[in-house]
């Protein structure tokens, strides 16, 4: 990935399902297409091939698990201020 890649998403499971085999899991996340973060950073050095997210997740910055009618942690935050507080944006037509 390179500096266009930036904000482009991390999904887990992405996908149909599929049956694990034999005393596998999904893991934690059991959602089918679940967006846990957004490229957010790497380095410009181009040797250096990692970049990396914040992932979308209660924190000791975030802790509640909904923010409002939104979701939890960071991204609940941020979307609940963007779409009720803040900017406004449910108003406006932009926020489901």
């Amino acid at each position: 990935m390179t500096g266009g890649s930036s904000g482009g998403p991390w999904i887990l499971n992405l996908g149909v399902s599929a049956k694990p085999d034999a005393g596998l899991t999904y893991g934690k996340v059991t959602t089918r297409n679940a967006v846990v973060g957004v490229t957010s950073w790497g380095y410009t050095d181009n040797g250096i091939k990692i970049q990396g997210a914040s992932m979308f997740a209660t924190n000791d910055e975030f802790p509640n698990a909904k923010y409002g009618i939104r979701g939890g942690g960071n991204i609940g935050a941020f979307v609940d201020y963007a779409c009720e507080w803040g900017w406004g944006m449910q108003a406006l037509g932009f926020c489901r």
